[in-house]
């Protein structure tokens, strides 16, 4: 019994590591990505960007918010809202992980309102921006979006 629990532990302790390892490899290397990043491909610097912030939430939420707001800039001055849409929705979850409730909710509705207007600009879109919001929330594609939301504006209050 004891050497089962020992085994266990070992590999509950490596496979953590092994995973936080395999984290940290894919933040260096979209640093990395981003220092190599020209200048003026705004559009792959806001998508590292973005992924750099989401691969941050489990490390490191001030840094993940630094790098969210970095892009939010960016994106003053370049429209993509499918970008602005995955940009909210991290803002949204780094303010629900530091107990921001409100604030969360606030950036999941602002991503919900770009969905709508991707929806009248490009109706094929949304699919993709519905998809990707509920990876974001990690969702499956069985469960309602709007319940969810609702649900979570309740737990809010």
């Amino acid at each position: 019994m004891m050497k089962n629990l020992f085994l266990l532990s070992l590999i509950y302790t490596f496979g953590t590591g092994t995973l936080c390892g395999q984290s940290q490899t894919i933040i260096d290397s979209l640093k990395h990505a981003l220092n190599v990043t020209v200048d003026g491909d705004v559009r792959t610097k806001i998508q590292i960007i973005n992924d750099l912030s989401q691969e941050m939430i489990a490390a490191d939420l001030e840094q993940a918010m630094n790098y969210a707001n970095q892009s939010r800039e960016l994106l003053v001055n370049f429209y993509d809202l499918g970008l602005a849409v995955e940009n909210e929705v991290t803002l949204g979850i780094i303010q629900k992980d530091l107990g921001k409730y409100s604030l969360a909710l606030d950036h999941y509705e602002t991503g919900l309102e770009l969905i709508d207007k991707l929806i009248r600009d490009y109706p094929d879109s949304v699919k993709v921006a519905r998809y990707r919001l509920r990876k974001k929330l990690g969702l499956d594609g069985q469960q309602n979006l709007a319940e969810f939301l609702i649900g979570f504006d309740k737990q809010a209050a």
